[in-house]
């Protein structure tokens, strides 16, 4: 699939939209199954992360969802939600939709988001608690098993910030022990722990926020692959 896009109205004077500029995140967005014994069809639901941005060559989409995917082909219809540079609160009403259009067999969500401006205080961190079990109660309504995301490290950041992203870490990790979702600890792929800063271990990360492929490939391998399986 390619895309182009070129600010304006060009439905009226189309002649002005044959400059436009191609677009290199273009990810396909559904591919249905159809078999004797059914399939998994899995909706992840987060910011450019769960997108898998900077993960490597095009497609630069998915990220470990669509690896897990490709892992599984054949067995797994994946719709993947992962919308850059969106907050929670963006992200959570577009997944939202997606669960009550598609009623898919599993639904994930990441309940905190370095786009969140609130990210680093109490008030932040109580809202995405929220969010969480909100998403919980759409994905039940449908039928859908839920799964909650603990949320990737940011490099670069005060133990202060550090400690509000690890309160949503652990609620998460206790709400799942306590069996409200299923669990997938990307924490626990790339974190680094000797630091009270924490951030990406070394060679897992491209930027400050996104993983690389080496990392994506992980979280696909040790978290999404088992899950799905």
């Amino acid at each position: 699939a390619k895309a182009y896009y070129k600010s304006g109205d060009f439905v009226t004077t189309t002649a002005g939209f044959t400059s436009a500029t191609e677009w290199g995140m273009v990810p396909a967005i559904w591919f249905e199954f159809l078999t004797a014994a059914g399939i998994i069809t899995f909706v992840p639901v987060g910011d450019s992360i769960t997108q898998g941005a900077d993960g490597g060559p095009m497609p630069n989409v998915g990220g470990a969802a669509r690896l897990a995917s490709e892992t599984l082909a054949g067995q797994i219809a994946l719709c993947t939600q992962g919308w850059s540079s969106q907050t929670t609160t963006a992200f959570y009403a577009n997944g939202v939709a997606a669960v009550q259009a598609l009623h898919p067999s599993v639904a994930s969500f990441v309940p905190w988001s370095p786009n969140d401006s609130d990210k680093y205080t109490q008030a932040g961190v109580d809202r995405c608690k929220v969010l969480a079990m909100r998403f919980v109660q759409e994905c039940q309504k449908v039928g859908t098993t839920p799964v909650l995301v603990t949320p990737a490290p940011v490099n670069s950041i005060n133990s202060t910030e550090e400690g509000f992203r690890r309160q949503i870490v652990t609620f998460v990790k206790v709400a799942c022990a306590n069996g409200v979702a299923i669990l997938a600890d990307r924490d626990a792929v790339y974190t680094d722990y000797t630091a009270a800063t924490g951030g990406y271990k070394a060679g897992l990360f491209a930027t400050p926020l996104h993983p690389n492929a080496t990392g994506y490939a992980l979280e696909a391998s040790t978290v999404w692959v088992p899950i799905l399986q």
